[in-house]
């Protein structure tokens, strides 16, 4: 299920693949599930998850386009860290394939936004290989 089938021939992505084409770190400094964050970037986190429950008027939730549109007169700093939060939630970090913004990235997303590097490569074709996995099962879904 992780191959694609063209007509010259079969392509499967490999982690070097994702590497070389989406300039994802294979290694990094840091570990993802240890953060330690500066009172700064406890701070930034703090409110940008109270930014979540300004930004979602009139919903459950805050949209990743709500959350990006109440965050488009912030900071350059703010901004980068808002889309990397959407990033992460989006295409690195697979939950329900819903319109929402995952809280607990937003520390790993300011850490990025800093330049701290972390393996993001294998958690990408991780993702990958997983959402392909829940388009094969859709498919035969749909065929019975």
């Amino acid at each position: 299920t992780h191959t694609f089938i063209t007509s010259f021939g079969e392509i499967s992505y490999s982690l070097e693949d994702v590497v070389a084409q989406f300039h994802l770190p294979l290694f990094g400094d840091e570990n993802v599930q240890s953060l330690t964050a500066s009172p700064v970037e406890n701070r930034m986190n703090t409110t940008l998850i109270e930014s979540l429950k300004a930004s979602n008027v009139g919903s459950a939730r805050a949209t990743f386009s709500s959350w990006i549109k109440y965050h488009f007169d912030s900071d350059v700093d703010e901004k980068k860290a808002v889309f990397i939060a959407f990033w992460l939630s989006r295409y690195v970090f697979l939950r329900l394939l819903v319109d929402g913004v995952n809280k607990g990235l937003i520390m790993l997303a300011i850490k990025i936004s800093k330049g701290d590097m972390f393996p993001l490569a294998p958690l990408f074709v991780r993702s990958w290989y997983k959402r392909l996995d829940l388009y094969k099962k859709s498919m035969e879904a749909s065929l019975e």
